[in-house]
């Protein structure tokens, strides 16, 4: 992803827009600290909640405008909002790999409120 460039030389970024065998995925997942989720087909993904379930700090486009039942997706308490041309992802990025107190924070809100 291009947008993490400027991390990849200070921090491990995996990503990849090729297939990979669901055991190889879920093993990144576990692994992961940050998990980013751009808005494509729809705003809303089963990623997201996968990303709640490894306790990976969910970065997404904010999604304040929709609703979901039960509503787990609180900006700042179960993800991280972005701006949507995601101009703000390396900045939130650093702070969150900085701030691991924050990060797992909100890692555990989300994970508490999928579960």
């Amino acid at each position: 992803m291009g947008l993490c460039q400027e991390l990849s030389g200070e921090y491990r970024v995996v990503s990849n827009s090729k297939r990979v065998s669901f055991s190889r995925y879920y093993h990144e997942m576990s692994r992961s600290k940050i998990f980013v989720s751009p808005s494509g087909w729809c705003e809303y993904t089963p990623k997201d909640y996968e990303a709640f379930y490894f306790r990976s700090l969910l970065f997404k486009p904010s999604v304040e405008h929709i609703r979901t039942e039960p509503n787990i997706l609180i900006p700042n308490e179960t993800y991280v909002p972005l701006r949507w041309d995601l101009s703000d992802l390396e900045e939130k990025a650093r702070y969150y790999l900085e701030n691991e107190r924050e990060r797992m924070r909100i890692c555990n809100n989300a994970h508490e409120a999928f579960v």
